[in-house]
């Protein structure tokens, strides 16, 4: 038995005795393909753990490591590696146990409390706390994800604890469960008022009473701010004697603080906030059901939520519950698991040069990437080999593409030609502010590339969904403000964040109804262009 303690700092145990003879990047290595449980291209993990050295002499260093980690096999007399000449993975002959999958297992037993509560005792701390590579930046970004989503789903599982002990009464064995929430997260109002809550509901009074002082001290000292009206409402309640037990609605682990209510401004990176657009969803994925995959071109103005849906559609393409939000469908994707997909970002200066996207590419195909890639080794090398794997290729940002001078209109040529020799598994989506012909001859690229496609044009939400939006946020509207929040939003999803957002404000700082309309008003001035 080989056990890999990732949660917490990262430790691997072969039997009872922990290892620690492996080299911090043998170490790293290990530890990502244990998370990942997929074969791993060599190219791939060489550039994520020697960022500042050419492929040559990462793969070189590459080999350094599995050496030390056959060496270290040998002498326990064990496998823990199998690879070829392209790919890396864990023997798949070996037990492993690994702790953040058995707690990625158990907290979807969301009606099981005690499974829920044994997933938490798996969770000694978050993903390999303190570890890091110097100099690999990519390597501590994916650490940092990966650490950010199954933190979140750590606390996501208490708060559903706490909501199952709360709906059986048994408010003395909540308190501990809401209590942790608050010591990861000491913002979270509507903690702190669920813990008084349940102070009272279990006899603890003056214990509430310290629990608002708290909450209060931590927002004056940290934040600058004073407690939401409904807090002081039932603090004051408290203190005139009326410590009644509230009927209101227990808290809904999905529906968070204000910083993961509103995203406003830039697009949303959890899958868990995305919301809606399920009509463009099964329009999109039903051009992916099964080869030859179709093209998508993202049409919208800017703030539409092109990169916010281009982002979305690999993690809540999957059967991952994890990965998506309560209100989200399942199932997009016959063998979802098994498609592979492409991120290029032409934001990135580096997507801006062609070795640079060449290589960006054929890292993603699992393909082994020559020094200096031009053009015609691209093609060579990604047409040579029989494809099987369905591949989505996702563009953001096509426009900035489009007026990079090293992707010229040969290059776009060779892309269309790409997607010809492929045998229809690869499937391209851009997003753009305008139709890629257009684009493309507007800058004197024009290319056939730029005619496979077929068009989603973002609009706003439809009614329904924008009404969903709003209800699903853990405040309380009127109607009247409800219409008023759709009539100015013109049901865009970026203006009902922002919208939403000033009616969060106004509530925590008791502000008059026509004072967040005036600053809601004022703030939609910057989005006019939606309005028009």
């Amino acid at each position: 038995m080989i056990t890999f303690k990732l949660l917490g700092s990262a430790a691997i145990w072969i039997d009872e005795s922990e290892e620690t003879g492996f080299s911090t990047k043998a170490l790293a290595l290990l530890i990502y393909l244990a998370q990942t449980q997929t074969p791993q291209s060599r190219t791939h993990i060489a550039n994520l753990l020697w960022t500042d050295k050419h492929d040559s002499q990462a793969l070189a260093n590459l080999r350094g490591i599995l050496h030390e980690i056959k060496l270290m096999s040998e002498n326990h007399q064990i496998r823990l590696l199998e690879s070829n000449r392209k790919t890396l993975q864990l023997c798949s002959a070996t037990r492993f146990e690994i702790d953040s999958h058995v707690f990625a297992s158990a907290i979807q037993q969301t009606n099981d409390v005690s499974q829920l509560q044994h997933a938490t005792d798996h969770y000694r701390g978050d993903f390999v706390s303190g570890f890091r590579i110097r100099g690999a930046t990519p390597y501590d970004d994916w650490i940092t994800r990966v650490r950010t989503h199954l933190h979140d789903q750590y606390i996501k599982t208490l708060e559903n604890i706490a909501i199952i002990l709360i709906d059986k009464e048994s408010p003395e064995l909540a308190i501990p469960y809401l209590q942790t929430i608050i010591q990861n997260n000491p913002y979270r109002e509507d903690i702190h008022l669920q813990l008084m809550t349940q102070f009272v509901s279990s006899g603890q009074r003056a214990n509430a009473i310290v629990q608002f002082e708290h909450c209060r001290e931590i927002l004056a000292t940290e934040l600058n701010t004073n407690p939401s009206t409904e807090i002081q409402r039932y603090y004051q309640q408290l203190i005139d004697g009326q410590h009644h037990t509230r009927t209101d609605p227990p808290l809904r682990s999905h529906k968070n603080t204000a910083h993961h209510k509103f995203i406003v401004g830039p697009p949303i990176n959890s899958p868990e906030h995305f919301f809606g657009r399920e009509d463009y969803l099964t329009r999109i994925f039903g051009w992916w059901q099964q080869p030859p995959l179709g093209h998508v071109a993202i049409i919208g103005q800017r703030r539409s939520g092109k990169t916010s849906l281009l982002k979305h559609l690999q993690p809540i393409s999957g059967n991952c519950p994890q990965a998506r939000g309560v209100t989200q469908k399942t199932n997009w994707l016959p063998d979802a698991d098994n498609y592979r997909w492409i991120f290029v970002d032409f934001q990135d200066p580096r997507m801006r040069t062609l070795s640079g996207l060449l290589s960006h590419l054929l890292n993603g195909f699992d393909i082994d990437t020559p020094d200096h890639c031009t053009l015609e080794q691209f093609m060579d090398l990604a047409t040579e080999n029989p494809w099987t794997v369905p591949t989505i290729i996702l563009i953001d940002e096509l426009d900035a593409g489009l007026a990079a001078d090293e992707l010229d209109q040969p290059f776009w040529w060779a892309m269309r030609a790409l997607t010809q020799m492929t045998d229809g598994f690869i499937g391209i989506v851009v997003a753009s502010y305008e139709q890629p012909m257009r684009a493309a001859d507007r800058l004197d690229k024009s290319s056939p590339f730029f005619n496979i496609f077929s068009t989603v044009e973002l609009g706003p939400f439809e009614e329904h969904e924008a009404i969903e939006f709003i209800d699903n946020i853990d405040e309380h509207y009127s109607h009247e403000e409800r219409e008023w929040i759709l009539e100015h939003s013109g049901r865009w999803p970026c203006l009902l964040q922002l919208l939403c957002q000033e009616k969060y404000l106004a509530t925590r700082n008791n502000t008059g109804t026509e004072q967040w309309r005036d600053n809601a008003l004022h703030q939609l001035q910057q989005h006019a262009c939606l309005l028009q």
